[in-house]
This record gives C-alpha cells, structure tokens and sequence, in this order.
C-alpha cells in the first residue's frame, strides 16, 4: 500500500508542481530543496517524486541530462498523448504541445532545444 499522507513537503511540491504545471527537476530543486519555510532535503524530493509517478499523479519525461516533470491533466495523459517539448536554454521555461495519439499507437516524445523563448527574446 502507497503511503497517501500529506505532509508539510508533499503538500509545498502539490503547491509548486500544481502553480507551474511542469518543471525541470534542475528548477524543482532551486525553489524546493533547502532550509526554512518552503523547502525541504533533497531526498525527500526524489522520494515523492517516485511516489506521485507510482500513483499517476505526475509523468516524468528525461531530456538529454535533464529530468523534466509534468502535473498529469485533462489536458495531458502519457498513456494517451505524445507531447513536444521545447526548453529554453536561456530561462529553461518549457513550452509543450500535446497530441492525441491514433489508436493502437504507443506515447513518444519530441524535444527541442531553443536559444531563447517568447518570454526572453535575445536581441
């Protein structure tokens, strides 16, 4: 059986992950991990991490050396949709597209890499 309590740092990351919808893990841990209100150690985040993957609660998708983690939504369902990601190198903001997959298909991924996004154009 799956330990469902909410804790102070499961209930931070539902916060987090539910405002953002996606992140890198690279970003989870910047606003996450540490000391004082709002954070917690970081092997409490890989563990819940684990534990909201095993439930279904949030999908995780590895990008080159990054880990990238998405809220699971009505909007997006792994089992159902291939999504295209593209990452901004500059801001590491994460766009996505999400696709219905044809029946009898199976989930992939598509990621892109960009120089900047709509929200840090470099001139």
């Amino acid at each position: 059986m799956t330990d469902t309590r909410i804790t102070r740092p499961r209930r931070i990351f539902v916060e987090y992950i539910g405002t953002v919808g996606k992140s890198t893990f690279t970003h989870l841990k910047a606003n996450l991990v540490g000391k004082g209100e709002g954070k917690m150690d970081l092997t409490t985040l890989y563990r819940m991490i684990e534990i909201f993957k095993s439930q279904g609660l949030i999908h995780e998708v590895k990008y080159q050396n990054e880990r990238i983690v998405f809220l699971v939504t009505d909007d997006f369902n792994p089992n159902r949709d291939s999504v295209e990601i593209s990452i901004c190198e500059n801001c590491g903001n994460i766009e996505t597209i999400y696709e219905p997959l044809p029946p009898n298909f199976t989930a992939r991924s598509i990621e892109n890499r960009l120089k900047s996004c709509d929200k840090c154009v470099i001139l």
